[in-house]
Formats: structure tokens, C-alpha cells, sequence
């Protein structure tokens, strides 16, 4: 299983590290919200926290809003560029970014390039329960089985 690491995380460490175009991510994550809790509002949705756009998607999808899918399509879009950029500034692998309704909301996944690899310091504090280490563990055992078998 590779470390699943939130949208909220992603413009964190996108932040904190100062990559390329983090403040047009935050833009339009921002101005997402935005139209998606008008969206809401219109449709008289009202339990949702404005502040966090997961829960807003987990609302638009309960409520069956005719936008739900454009909503959750800028939203990928967004954290998949996102999470590209993360990869390409840590050298690691990702899998892009999905939003799952009730379960976790919008993530991407990321692992090790190879099995030496060490977590990047910004993604470990995303890593609570160790899934770089065990993909870690995979991935030598992957390399290890190649070389073993490379020959048939």
C-alpha cells in the first residue's frame, strides 16, 4: 500500500518548499470552494464546513448535485498537477490524485523511486502508520525476484 497523502498535505508541503506555482493551486482550490458551497447554498444544503472542500464534495455527492462531477473534476485536476509536482520536486513516484466519497476524500499516493530510498522529511510527516517502509520492503523484493529471474 503506498502513503496516501491529502490535498490539505499536498499544499502544505507545496508551501512550505515554496514549488513552482503553489499559490495558483491554493487559488483555485480556494476559489473551488467558493462556488462549490455557493453550489450548496443554492441547492439548500447547509451542514458542511466551508473551510474544508473534502467535506464540501462529500456533501455535494450526498446531496446528488447535478455539478458534483464538474466539482470533483477541477478538484482532481488540481491535486493530480499537484501531486506531479510534488514527485518531480522530491524524485519519487505518485499516482495521481482521486476523490473517494467517504473514504479520505481527495489523495494521491506516493512511494520510493527504489527500495534504498529514504522518505523525503516533508512526506514522512504524512506517514503515520509506515506505508514507506513497507513499500520499501516491496520494492526490494521486487528488484530482488528481477535479478534473480531475469534470465527466463
Amino acid at each position: 500500500m503506498a502513503m496516501q497523502v491529502s490535498l490539505v498535505e499536498m499544499l502544505g508541503i507545496a508551501t512550505r518548499n515554496n514549488l513552482p506555482n503553489f499559490s495558483s493551486y491554493a487559488a483555485i482550490v480556494d476559489n473551488t470552494k467558493l462556488l462549490i458551497a455557493a453550489d450548496l447554498q443554492a441547492h439548500n444544503v447547509t451542514d458542511f464546513d466551508p473551510s474544508n472542500i473534502d467535506a464540501m464534495l462529500e456533501a455535494a455527492f450526498d446531496a446528488k448535485l447535478p455539478s458534483f462531477e464538474h466539482h470533483v473534476v477541477v478538484v482532481e485536476g488540481t491535486a493530480n498537477i499537484l501531486a506531479t509536482t510534488i514527485a518531480v520536486a522530491f524524485g519519487v513516484v505518485q499516482t495521481g490524485a482521486t476523490f473517494q466519497a467517504g473514504f479520505g476524500g481527495t489523495c494521491a499516493a506516493f512511494w520510493p523511486k527504489t527500495a534504498k530510498q529514504p522518505c523525503p522529511p516533508d512526506l514522512r510527516e504524512c506517514d503515520p502508520s509506515g506505508d514507506w517502509i513497507r513499500e520499501k520492503e516491496m520494492i526490494a523484493t521486487s528488484e530482488h525476484n528481477r535479478k534473480r529471474y531475469r534470465h527466463y
